[in-house]
């Protein structure tokens, strides 16, 4: 049972993150692209990834490893959407808005990822909501276009698949590490302060290469990178 609910919420985070969001002739898309075509084959690329000397979080896995797919909340929401918008001319902000006071559901508060520092491959939009009896969900809106001020997803909602949704938000906090068979070192920037720390808690000089790789201080070996969770 357990594994049919992860693949299910595993293939409603890969719809959100490629749904078409369509496209404006006033935004940035045809020069630099959409996310929603970039994100095509998200879930068939690693956890996270090094490029020009940084590392990269796989929103795909990340929300994945930190989530769980609400169908009971879902259904009633598109249950919801589906007989208050029948000309599908209201938008999703007044959508939610109106649900929630239909069900006396407490929309508690909400932000976006591109207003805090990440490592994230795509950035997302979150509200936390109090259900009416009690149980607190996420719903989530990921960023599908290319200009920030638009393109983001239909709603889709979420349980925390560990202990709270601050594991979601853990989105600028990665593991580098060095598969060579002669090397253990692995390392992370969970404190924040920008530097990496072994397992000892003793801070890593990582040097970068002149190809955009990080280098393992101990061997020099090429480091792969991945998420906490």
């Amino acid at each position: 049972m357990q594994q049919a609910e992860k693949t299910k919420s595993a293939q409603v985070i890969l719809d959100m993150l490629t749904e078409n969001t369509g496209r404006h002739m006033l935004d940035s898309g045809s020069i630099y692209g959409y996310n929603y075509d970039a994100n095509q084959t998200i879930d068939q690329k690693p956890r996270a990834w090094i490029a020009d000397g940084s590392p990269t979080i796989n929103i795909y896995h990340h929300l994945n490893s930190s989530l769980w797919h609400d169908e009971d909340t879902q259904a009633s929401f598109d249950a919801f959407v589906k007989e208050n918008d029948p000309d599908n001319d209201t938008s999703w902000e007044d959508l939610l808005d109106a649900w929630c006071k239909h069900h006396k559901h407490d929309a508690k508060s909400g932000d976006i990822t591109y207003n805090y520092d990440n490592l994230l491959s795509t950035g997302f939009m979150w509200f936390d909501i109090e259900l009416y009896d009690g149980n607190d969900i996420v719903c989530i809106r990921t960023h599908n276009g290319c200009d920030i001020r638009g393109g983001y997803s239909a709603p889709r909602f979420f349980e925390p698949r560990h202990f709270d949704f601050a594991d979601m938000l853990n989105i600028n906090t990665v593991v580098l590490y060095c598969d060579a068979p002669e090397c253990d070192l692995s390392v992370t920037n969970d404190y924040g302060d920008g530097k990496w720390r072994d397992r000892d808690d003793a801070v890593q000089a990582i040097n970068e290469d002149n190809d955009g790789n990080l280098l393992c201080p101990k061997c020099g070996n090429i480091l792969k990178a991945d998420i906490v969770f």
